[in-house]
């Protein structure tokens, strides 16, 4: 095969690799005609303006601020790259060493696993939980 020929299958086969998304994305059929006389449905309801995020965060404890009922909670790669500032409500969940407590409790440096959702813009922590010796073994 000449080298002409080599470039040419090639540029087709490239083009091709790069129109099949927009070629698999158009509409096969077109939607049906209104008939008329016949009122369409009304469109579906719209989900709420800010459902819900949960995630977790497991780490230390940087700073807790009782004012604000804010903890800060760094974790990854050095300990600052994957933080989360979480906003304590009165429904928060707080354990430490297994048994029900309060932000009061919670000191920094202590390693904790918070669940949150996020709501608004906010993320408010559903559950925290200050993690044990026995627990931190278990993770690792």
């Amino acid at each position: 095969m000449s080298s002409h020929v080599k470039m040419l299958v090639a540029a087709v086969t490239l083009l091709a690799a790069a129109a099949a998304p927009v070629w698999a994305q158009t509409p096969q059929t077109p939607p049906p005609a209104p008939t008329p006389g016949v009122q369409a449905p009304p469109p579906a309801a719209a989900p709420p303006a800010s459902t819900p995020a949960a995630g977790t965060v497991e780490g230390k404890v940087k700073r807790v601020d009782p004012v604000a009922r804010t903890i800060s909670v760094s974790s990854g790669w050095l300990g600052f790259l994957f933080g989360k500032t979480l906003e304590v409500g009165p429904d928060t969940q707080v354990t430490v060493a297994g048994k029900d407590s309060s932000l009061a409790a919670v000191r920094e440096g202590a390693r904790v696993r918070a669940s949150y959702e996020t709501r608004d813009g906010k993320i408010l922590a559903t559950r925290i939980e200050v993690l044990s010796s026995q627990e931190l073994s278990r993770v690792k």
